[in-house]
């Protein structure tokens, strides 16, 4: 199991495996690949919220997303398209960040995210 945790603006795309706890400002796509993950939502607004079934998949698409949502799961994607966001990831798969930030994995010194995106592997990945 990897930690990382990363701060900017731009795009954060996750998947994998584990929790993510994402804050920000923009667009938040959630993919649920098993139907089986949590999913909590804190917003100070109203945002708008779809619900669409894609090839299998649950996907949560919220529109105008400023606040917090805490998703764990076994095989999840999370999108965030915004500015100001925060994430925290504990668990295993990918992640990658594009735009002007700052992320760390697994408490090591902080690097920077790159406008044409940095793929970072958390924790143990299976082949």
């Amino acid at each position: 199991m990897g930690i990382v945790i990363a701060e900017g603006d731009g795009t954060v795309a996750l998947n994998g495996s584990g929790e993510v706890i994402i804050k920000g400002d923009g667009v938040l796509f959630i993919v649920d690949r098993t139907d089986t993950a949590t999913i909590e939502i804190e917003s100070t607004k109203r945002i708008r919220h779809q619900e669409k079934q894609t090839r299998g998949n649950t996907v949560y698409i919220y529109h105008r997303f400023n606040g917090t949502a805490t998703i764990k799961g076994d095989d999840i994607a999370v999108v965030m398209e915004g500015i100001n966001i925060s994430v925290a990831v504990s668990g295993t798969g990918t992640m990658l960040v594009a735009g002007d930030g700052t992320y760390t994995l697994d408490t090591d010194d902080p690097q920077l995210w790159l406008d044409e995106g940095v793929l970072i592997t958390v924790g143990e990945v299976a082949p």
